[in-house]
């Protein structure tokens, strides 16, 4: 007689990923949802490359498939993978400390163990974009699927995806055809879903016309803008759409802050 298998031995299945910053983990109850599409705000400081480079090293020391998409080239916002954290410890292993709420759950640091990762990480895929491409929007969906589904074909079902698309609507996109724009978003959405994969777009907001803002923010699943308004020396930031469970009150400000090697994202 056949035993069954007990559905409580069942691994279970990942539904978040850690965006490679720990406190904002915290305030967003956990990490990111796998299908989400991730906007952050382009502006001339360093969030964005702050938040790029925790998402990229974050999926490189997890074994994620990484891809990004971009007009430019972003080796220098790519982390080196061999040094993530505090490179002072002379060991197999290094740790990136993070401060947490007294009454925070999360009290570990992350231990990484370095003797894992290959020094030309395998699961990286880049591509320049050509934004002058007719019908690039259909193109750059078909490219980003194809890429995910390459890859994903050659892992376990239990592979995650992080994918990154830089500067999403700059000067040299196409932003006629709204209703093109549209159902990019829709497909990407779909795809990222059936692929266990998470988007990450970097966007000027600022520079975006109203109804392309509509748009862009509709069918964006958490949204982090800069703030201006909140004073001192720190970056602030503003997150938008976050999970209810999450630790966000409307109109809520954050710092962004770097301690020992490490990124802090605090409520003010």
């Amino acid at each position: 007689m056949k035993r069954r298998h007990s559905r409580h031995n069942a691994q279970p299945k990942i539904t978040k990923v850690r965006s490679g910053i720990p406190s904002f983990d915290q305030i967003i109850n956990g990490g990111i949802p796998l299908g989400t599409i991730f906007l952050i705000e382009e502006s001339s400081n360093e969030v964005v490359p702050t938040f790029v480079k925790a998402f990229l090293g974050e999926g490189a020391v997890s074994n994620d498939l990484l891809l990004s998409y971009s007009e430019a080239d972003l080796n220098s916002e790519i982390p080196d993978i061999r040094r993530i954290g505090n490179t002072s410890i002379k060991s197999d292993f290094t740790v990136r400390y993070e401060t947490f709420a007294k009454n925070s759950k999360v009290q570990e640091p992350y231990v990484i163990d370095l003797g894992t990762i290959k020094s030309d990480y395998q699961g990286f895929i880049q591509r320049t974009l050509n934004c002058t491409d007719e019908d690039f929007y259909h193109k750059l969906w078909v490219q980003v699927k194809n890429d995910l589904k390459f890859r994903y074909d050659q892992r376990t079902e239990d592979t995650i995806s992080r994918v990154l698309i830089r500067s999403v609507f700059s000067d040299n996109w196409p932003q006629n055809s709204l209703s093109e724009i549209f159902e990019f978003f829709k497909a990407v959405k779909t795809l990222l879903r059936s692929k266990n994969a998470v988007l990450m777009i970097t966007v000027p907001v600022v520079k975006l016309q109203d109804k392309l803002r509509d748009i862009v923010f509709q069918n964006s699943d958490l949204i982090v803008l800069n703030n201006i308004f909140g004073g001192g020396q720190n970056l602030k930031i503003s997150i938008y759409k976050a999970p209810k469970s999450a630790n966000v009150e409307e109109n809520s400000v954050f710092t962004v802050a770097q301690s020992l090697g490490a990124t802090i994202v605090r409520a003010l």
